[in-house]
């Protein structure tokens, strides 16, 4: 009897489970070949010759849609994304709009400037040209976590009247600044945008932010934020200190290239976490404050944590989302949480044994088999990756303690 041909799918894929051992886990790698010094066009080339060229995308060449739509047949694959923050949250959006059972696990290789979300991770704060089969065994040693994901709705009243109203909808992952530091992020955009030459390493992209930050805490363009800015989480308002230029709504606990903004103060009560529901938001005094936590001489002043906010903005102000920044009209902002998680993959510590990775790998094991349901598999993940979370604050406050300043 003759064997049928596999036919390819509408883009060119031949893919399906029925090609895969009962082991195996496809690996589906992103890289953006304009991120990093020359960085990316490289790690093409080593990717295509350590893997099967089709797992190797490049995002220079289009979007991610058609890939992941091929690769979305297969019942368990595992994303690579070599990128800064912005790239990981393209595929974050891409995946968003498929109607996808399970999101694949999303593994980073960071070649950004700032790499908060690598960082959080453990996968560090920069790619430096280490082995890629390293790199390929971690990403197949790490457990998931999950990840919350953010809503902006922004409403302008328009005409004399005010009585037009235009909506638009942003998405973002790691944070949302209004005031000062969003200010200083607009003057480096602008800057990039006329003179991209100037933008060539991590260090001189690092150097123009720290010029643009010093230029503003001259200007103070920011000051007497309170006077123009309104805030109110789930449903109260939070006064604003009198001296607050900057409010940050904080995802996760790494802020600008791994700083943690109010975590290192005296012990809170509350943690930060990204997979908790809450954002934490923060009050900064200017950018000059702003370079004092950075260095850990002070600390962001912690206003609240929430799960719904509304910023009213009286004047127009600058507002940046993950590093997208641009000056808002008056408006309202509100911020809420999207109903899907991002399943991202965390770098094992060295001295975890592999637990999670078996733990990552039995629940999978389980869901496939349907032993559990996709109810039962989403809860015993999330209480999973909460538990190794608390884990591994437990070991760094143990490892690092706090430092007590103000």
């Amino acid at each position: 009897m003759s064997r049928a041909v596999p036919i390819p799918d509408a883009h060119g894929y031949i893919l399906g489970d029925e090609f895969l051992s009962s082991s195996c886990t496809p690996l589906l790698v992103f890289v953006n070949s304009r991120s990093g010094p020359q960085q990316g066009a490289l790690l093409i080339t080593q990717f295509r010759r350590l893997l099967n060229p089709i797992q190797v995308w490049d995002l220079a060449n289009g979007g991610p849609e058609k890939v992941l739509k091929s690769f979305s047949v297969l019942a368990r694959f595992q994303l690579l994304v070599c990128g800064g923050d912005g790239t990981v949250s393209w595929i974050i959006s891409a995946l968003e709009k498929m109607d996808l059972k399970r999101w694949p696990p999303i593994g980073i290789l960071p070649l950004g400037t700032g790499n908060d979300l690598a960082r959080i991770h453990g996968w560090g704060g920069g790619y430096n040209n280490e082995s890629l089969l390293l790199v390929l065994r971690q990403i197949s040693e790490a457990y998931i976590s999950m990840l919350d994901l953010w809503q902006l709705d922004i409403t302008t009243k328009k005409g004399k009247r005010k009585e037009t109203k235009r909506k638009e909808t942003k998405s973002f992952i790691n944070y949302l600044g209004v005031g000062v530091d969003a200010q200083a992020a607009l003057q480096v955009h602008n800057l990039r945008e006329s003179k991209p030459k100037l933008f060539f390493s991590r260090f001189f992209n690092k150097a123009w932010y720290a010029i643009a930050g010093g230029e503003e805490a001259l200007k103070s363009s920011c000051a007497n934020l309170c006077q123009h800015v309104k805030l109110v989480a789930d449903g109260i308002e939070i006064p604003l200190p009198s001296d607050c230029q900057g409010l940050i709504f904080l995802n996760i606990d790494s802020y600008s290239g791994g700083v943690p903004m109010w975590s290192n103060g005296l012990k809170p009560q509350k943690k930060s976490s990204c997979q908790d529901g809450l954002l934490d938001v923060v009050s900064i005094r200017g950018t000059f404050h702003l370079g004092q936590i950075r260095v850990g001489l002070s600390n962001a002043q912690l206003l609240c944590q929430c799960r719904l906010a509304t910023v009213t903005l009286k004047k127009k102000i600058a507002v940046q989302i993950d590093g997208e920044p641009w000056r808002q009209n008056p408006s309202e902002l509100r911020i809420i949480r999207k109903p899907n998680r991002a399943n991202m993959l965390n770098r094992s510590a060295e001295d975890s044994g592999g637990v999670e990775t078996e733990v990552t790998k039995l629940l999978n094991w389980a869901n496939e088999r349907e032993i559990i349901g996709p109810e039962q598999y989403a809860l015993l993940m999330e209480e999973f990756s909460r538990r190794i979370e608390h884990k591994r604050r437990k070991q760094k406050e143990k490892g690092n303690g706090f430092s007590f300043v103000g």
